[in-house]
């Protein structure tokens, strides 16, 4: 029933876990179960880790995003001081409302960039300034403005930032420009998920309803409290399936490792069959084209093997080489879907595409591409050999996969494009 929900709405389903517990704690919790400073300092300290963590590991989406509500946190320390003014707040949270949806905005552009790359100054001003202005504002410049002039500089700032030059009755009144700006943030980021699907995306998507949530109730501080621990824990969560995917997954070809066949093959349990695929010629390839070309071809057949679906998992072994796992069928009933999907390599032209293309295009662009390719590009023919084994030919999952790959060498010993069962 699980593999019937669509990848997107699987994807969102633990964020949006995430904040409906934290709502609910909100709910359920007494006020003075645990203090404001108290809930913040913990909150402070775990973004401050997970943005660490996601640094130590090249996360640039996860960094700037803990970095963004780390400033948040602080931000909303301030705002609940016991003796911040109306005024103050108004200023604060006009700011924070326009400021955070544009740079989580910014984060998602993160993706693949060094943390050094000149493109990411202008998020780092950004950043900088407001860590440098805002506290000076709301403090009316440590005291050296007058009362009277610091109340009107603040209305006054906050006033033009949210599009409303009055304080009205509530400090989250007419903000014409946060609303703009996370819509635009929110359509942006979506598309971006839609079209990728990385846990990065759902991530500062989780953030940006979370800090939405905050500005339909700023002055609501329980609630606030518990919806920047929800944001914290979306970092978490979206930090531990960035790892995962590091850990699991190949990045080229984004089928699960060879980390992750060894964990499988630990639970396999009788019946089960084993195929090694091997790319034909692959050395050949790379070194007639290049190894842009055989990153191309990498990826086109491990698309190929995806099709399979539920009927087998599928792993990049290394290099050019993969291994099916069929769970609960035998050698016999694997080598029909082996056969049809060496059939469906063999039978598909691999065009040599321009190093440009880019790889999220729609299902019309690409046949377009395809045909302006196959006009204008070299086709090459790429085949596959297979082998198969299955759990009556040895008694551990590691002896089955090295008769599979016994049969993979009689393959090509046979001339390639072709799969051996073991017999």
């Amino acid at each position: 029933m699980f593999h019937s929900i669509p990848p997107i709405v699987k994807a969102i389903m633990p964020s949006a876990l995430v904040v409906l517990v934290c709502l609910s704690l909100a709910v359920v919790v007494p006020i003075d179960w645990i203090s404001h400073q108290t809930l913040t300092a913990i909150v402070f300290v775990a973004l401050i880790v997970l943005g660490l963590l996601s640094l130590r590991f090249k996360f640039t989406e996860i960094f700037f995003a803990s970095l963004i509500m780390t400033l948040v946190c602080w931000l909303y320390a301030i705002f609940d001081a016991p003796n911040a003014q109306r005024f103050q707040l108004y200023f604060l949270f006009q700011v924070t409302s326009v400021t955070v949806p544009i740079g989580l905005l910014w984060a998602s552009f993160g993706h693949r960039l060094s943390l050094r790359s000149p493109k990411l100054l202008p998020f780092y001003w950004f950043i900088l300034a407001q860590l440098l202005t805002l506290p000076i504002l709301f403090n009316g410049f440590w005291g050296y403005l007058p009362p009277e002039t610091h109340h009107s500089l603040l209305l006054w700032l906050g006033g033009v930032i949210s599009g409303d030059f009055l304080l009205g009755p509530d400090i989250a009144s007419h903000n014409a420009f946060s609303g703009l700006a996370t819509m635009l943030a929110f359509a942006v980021m979506f598309y971006q998920f839609v079209k990728q699907q990385r846990p990065e995306q759902v991530l500062l998507l989780g953030l940006l309803f979370s800090f939405y949530l905050i500005t339909l109730s700023p002055e609501n501080r329980h609630l606030v409290m518990f919806l920047l621990v929800a944001a914290s824990s979306i970092i978490a969560l979206g930090l531990t399936q960035a790892i995962h995917r590091l850990a699991f997954f190949d990045e080229l070809t984004n089928v699960p490792s060879r980390r992750s066949l060894d964990y499988d093959m630990r639970s396999l349990t009788a019946p089960y069959a084993i195929g090694v695929l091997d790319i034909d010629h692959f050395k050949r390839l790379n070194d007639t084209y290049g190894h842009d070309v055989g990153d191309q071809v990498l990826k086109m057949v491990a698309k190929k093997l995806t099709m399979l679906g539920a009927a087998a998992s599928v792993y990049r072994y290394g290099g050019e080489e993969f291994v099916i796992l069929f769970q609960g069928k035998n050698k016999t009933w694997a080598s029909y879907f082996a056969e049809a999907l060496r059939g469906e390599i063999a039978n598909s032209d691999f065009v040599i595409r321009s190093s440009h293309r880019p790889e999220s295009v729609s299902e019309e662009k690409q046949h377009q591409l395809r045909q302006l390719n196959q006009r204008t590009h070299k086709s090459v023919q790429v085949t596959v050999s297979i082998g198969l084994a299955d759990d009556g030919d040895a008694a551990h999952p590691l002896d089955v996969q090295k008769r599979a790959d016994e049969q993979l060498y009689k393959a090509k010993e046979q001339g390639r494009n072709c799969t051996v069962i073991a017999p």
